[in-house]
């Protein structure tokens, strides 16, 4: 299975559609999208916020998403 292919079963497996994944990330549907398609790779901090909205490990979304430490040396306050 791809990254994107496994992206997309992860978050279909949780039941979670685009527009809910968006709301509760506070991120444009086209963002979640292209990252649950596999159209780019997510920045760090996406897969973190992904990963508190499916309360998972960042690292378990991380290996699910095909992306090595991911959130690794990423602060968790990026705002300036």
């Amino acid at each position: 299975m791809n990254a994107a292919a496994t992206r997309h079963a992860g978050v279909d497996n949780r039941g979670v559609s685009v527009k809910e994944l968006a709301i509760k990330t506070a991120r444009a549907m086209s963002t979640i999208n292209a990252a649950r398609t596999g159209w780019h790779n997510p920045h760090p901090v996406l897969v973190r916020e992904i990963a508190d909205a499916f309360d998972i490990p960042e690292a378990d979304l991380a290996a699910m998403a095909g992306i090595d430490d991911a959130t690794a040396g990423v602060p968790h306050n990026t705002s300036t």
